[in-house]
C-alpha cells in the first residue's frame, strides 16, 4: 500500500525533522509545499523516502495549498496530512499498517484521527477537548477548503474514528507568532475562533494571550 505524506510548511521550522523522523518506514514518498523561504537545503533529517518540494508564496495557513501538496498523489494512494509540527504518536507508528489493512477489509476511505493537542509540553485537551481530523484517507476522498478554519469536504460515507493520536506539539511563542500573521487574513468568524482559543489558552497558562498578541502585531507594524 503506498503512502504519501502531505504537507504545508512557511519558513523552515526545527520541529519538521521530528515530523519527518516519525516516516520512516511508514510513507512511500512525501509532497511539501513549501510558503516561504526554501526548506529545500535546510533539512537534516536522513529519510527513507523521496521528498517533492513544491514552492509557492507566502499565506501563513496552511488550508490554501492542502489541494496542492494532494494532487500530485496517484489514485489508490493513502493520502497522509501533516503540518511541521505534528509527529505520529508510537501506537499509531506501531499500527500504521494494521490500520491501513483493516481499511482494506472494511471499505473505508477516511479515517478522522484523534490530535493530542500539546502546548509547552502540557496537554490542552480541556480546552481543544476530543479533537478529530480527517487526516488519513484514500486520494481522493477529501477536497480541503482553501479558508482558515473551515472543514475539508469528506466525500466518502466510509469513514471511521481512529483513536491512536497525532501529536500536534506547540510551544507558546510559536502560538503568538502564527496567531500575529494569521490576523489580516481571517474572516470575523475565524477571528472570533482565533481569540476564544487565545483567551482560554491564556487562562491555562496564567497569560493574556490575547493582549500579547495584539500588542506584538502593532509594535510589529511600526
Amino acid at each position: 500500500m503506498n503512502v504519501s505524506l502531505c504537507m504545508v510548511v512557511g519558513d523552515y521550522r526545527p520541529t519538521i525533522e521530528k515530523t519527518l523522523s516519525s516516516l520512516n518506514g511508514i510513507v512511500n514518498e512525501a509532497f511539501i509545499v513549501c510558503q516561504g523561504e526554501s526548506i529545500r537545503q535546510k533539512i537534516k533529517t536522513k529519510v527513507k523516502f523521496p521528498i517533492r518540494i513544491i514552492e509557492t508564496t507566502p499565506k501563513h495557513y496552511p488550508e490554501p495549498d492542502r489541494e496542492i501538496s494532494t494532487k500530485f498523489v496517484q489514485q489508490g494512494s493513502w493520502v497522509l496530512i501533516l503540518d511541521d509540527d505534528e509527529y505520529l504518536s508510537k501506537p499509531l507508528k506501531q499500527n500504521f499498517r494494521k490500520v491501513l489493512e483493516y481499511a482494506d477489509r472494511k471499505g473505508i476511505d477516511i479515517y478522522n484521527v484523534r490530535f493530542k493537542n500539546l502546548v509547552n509540553g502540557v496537554d490542552i485537551h480541556d480546552i481543544l477537548g476530543d479533537d478529530f481530523h480527517p487526516r488519513l484517507y484514500r486520494a481522493g476522498a477529501v477536497t480541503w477548503n482553501p479558508q482558515p478554519h473551515r472543514y475539508p469536504e469528506l466525500k466518502s460515507p466510509f469513514q471511521i474514528f481512529l483513536d491512536y493520536p497525532i501529536i500536534h506539539d506547540r510551544d507558546l511563542d510559536m502560538i503568538i507568532e502564527s496567531h500575529i500573521k494569521r490576523l489580516d487574513i481571517l474572516d470575523e468568524e475565524a477571528k472570533r475562533m482565533e481569540f476564544n482559543f487565545l483567551n482560554q489558552l491564556g487562562k491555562r497558562f496564567s497569560r493574556n494571550l490575547v493582549e500579547e498578541v495584539m500588542g506584538i502585531r502593532s509594535y510589529s507594524s511600526i
